[in-house]
């Protein structure tokens, strides 16, 4: 049977634009419209493979703020190759890390945090990076970091779902996540208490049991981005990643437990968690420019792959509900990295589940039965 070559649109009825009918062969096209998404008529879509997976394909994309004049500049996600009628993806929004510098309108920091997103749509999410205030092709910032970046990460949740986003019918609402590095880290620590949308985290150095930070954050708790003394309150399951390191102006001493502060706090309040202190990790290693280095030298691809694994596990544990991604949470090598080489020695990593499987291990590097 000869298939119709049809354009992609982005609405609820695209089988009968097409001509497709119940039961017949399923039309794929891999290529986005950009300009469903308010771009000029020769903007052209990314894609590629990276890791495997489906493949990914993305679109810029523009947030609008509250009023609609100003807008926040951001990357859609999808897998490459997106059936026509395809529809119920988990989606994640990822926020970057602060950055305390001058140049902020030449930098595309939502960029550095592609790596996660790509990953994320070769196996069937959609993900968004943004660019919050003050950042290139967002608006200008009018107020402190934190309030910047706490509307940034909001307004992608919004978005993946509403009427903006041309996509919204293939995303599936109540499979939401938050991914952020540092500040946004902290942000998505906070939000998963006050969004109702929101069905897990994943938290790069660190979780956070207060909007300031606390032990467990790389500055401990020392926020220069204007954050609230803000106690969270634990409510979604939430997977912390911490570095093998603080801040070294605190100069404070530490304990072995302290990157486990805010797991304590979700434990305490019986609500699944995770802590990875990597080895060897620093608080920049989750910040990586594939432009700057489409290359990317083998010892950052290498961690990045790590910390991506244990990323994609959670959501698809808590987002996906697959029973599968417990084996890869509790796997004794990942990456060919055995417990020895993959978690830190000074400081604690932890695993908390009850629900479809129940661990309370305290130090995954010593072992934990599993």
């Amino acid at each position: 049977m000869m298939l119709l070559r049809c354009v992609v649109l982005f609405t609820a009825v695209w089988m009968s634009a097409c001509g497709g009918t119940a039961g017949e062969e399923v039309v794929r096209d891999p290529t986005l419209d950009c300009r469903a998404f308010g771009f000029a008529a020769d903007a052209a879509p990314a894609t590629g493979t990276d890791w495997g997976g489906r493949g990914w394909q993305s679109c810029a994309v523009r947030l609008p703020l509250p009023g609609g004049v100003e807008s926040l500049y951001a990357t859609l996600f999808v897998p490459a190759d997106l059936r026509a009628d395809e529809s119920g993806l988990p989606a994640v929004v990822i926020g970057p890390g602060a950055w305390p510098f001058s140049d902020k309108a030449t930098l595309d920091i939502q960029e550095r945090y592609h790596w996660s997103a790509r990953e994320l749509a070769s196996y069937g999410y959609a993900a968004l990076t943004v660019n919050p205030r003050g950042f290139m092709n967002s608006a200008p910032e009018n107020g402190q970091d934190y309030d910047e970046y706490l509307g940034a990460l909001s307004l992608g949740l919004s978005y993946l779902v509403s009427a903006d986003n041309p996509l919204a019918w293939r995303i599936d609402e109540r499979k939401l996540g938050l991914a952020g590095h540092s500040l946004s880290a902290r942000v998505a620590s906070v939000l998963q208490g006050e969004f109702a949308g929101l069905s897990a985290i994943v938290a790069w150095d660190n979780l956070a049991s207060d909007a300031r930070g606390d032990a467990g954050s790389y500055a401990r708790g020392n926020d220069r981005f204007g954050a609230p003394a803000l106690a969270v309150q634990p409510r979604v399951p939430a997977m912390g990643q911490g570095s093998d390191s603080y801040e070294t102006s605190i100069g404070m001493e530490t304990t072995a437990e302290d990157k486990k502060t805010a797991f304590n706090v979700w434990r305490s309040h019986g609500v699944e968690s995770m802590q990875v202190v990597f080895a060897g990790a620093d608080h920049a290693s989750w910040s990586y420019s594939l432009r700057d280095d489409p290359r990317i030298e083998s010892p950052a691809l290498s961690s990045l792959r790590v910390y991506q694994y244990f990323t994609r596990a959670w959501f698809d544990l808590h987002l996906r509900g697959r029973v599968s991604a417990i084996s890869k949470l509790t796997a004794p090598y990942v990456q060919d990295k055995g417990p020895q080489e993959l978690y830190s020695s000074t400081y604690l990593s932890a695993l908390y589940l009850t629900d479809q499987a129940s661990y309370d291990c305290a130090d995954l590097r010593s072992g934990c039965g599993f």
